[in-house]
């Protein structure tokens, strides 16, 4: 979820003094709020890559995600493919 902060370094710095101090990430406010975001992208992308992931023999493939390494993973578990491989699409390359 700390992702979602992105180069917000301090407020990775205020949660990291935070739990320093024993104290549990749910009595942080701002990050229970970064949680709450990140799921709900996460549940959207689940529902893309079941709807839009492609086995191929073995290999499970998503074109375009809207979250590559994570989509490529989920792609890999909803098909029960041994690799999964992900694409994106830019101009006239994928």
């Amino acid at each position: 979820m700390l992702e979602r902060a992105r180069k917000g370094h301090e407020f990775k710095r205020a949660v990291v003094d935070h739990l320093a101090k024993n104290l549990p990430p749910s009595s942080m406010g701002r990050l229970m709020a970064l949680a709450e975001e990140q799921a709900k992208i996460n549940e959207a992308l689940v529902r893309w890559a079941a709807e839009n992931a492609a086995l191929h023999g073995a290999v499970a493939v998503v074109i375009n995600p809207p979250g590559l390494g994570l989509a490529a993973n989920l792609a890999r578990g909803l098909t029960d493919a041994e690799v999964s491989v992900v694409a994106e699409e830019r101009g006239d390359l994928m």
